[in-house]
């Protein structure tokens, strides 16, 4: 699939679910697994060494993330953005 036809995926939580999806995402073609999120950078940090080239924040609010992708994943709940004023 195209790298532009590529949904793009931010996992929040890099416990047992969220490494699992994350793992998911990088695997599955149509998905591309743009970020880690989580508060702690032991778990954070070794599985985006794992996973190669996938960003690591603490927050969502990270400055070098300014936009939201199509959806990020909770805890394995899935949050879609609200859509533009």
């Amino acid at each position: 699939m195209a790298e532009s036809n590529k949904i793009k995926v931010v996992v929040v939580g890099c416990g047992h679910m969220g490494s699992a999806h994350a793992r998911a995402y990088k695997m599955l073609d149509g998905f591309e697994l743009v970020a880690l999120v989580a508060r702690g950078p032991q778990r954070r940090g070794k599985l985006a060494k794992e996973l190669g080239e996938v960003a690591e924040f603490n927050n969502l609010d990270a400055e070098e993330y300014n936009r939201p992708p199509p959806f990020c994943l909770f805890g394995g709940q899935v949050q879609l953005p609200a859509a533009p004023a």
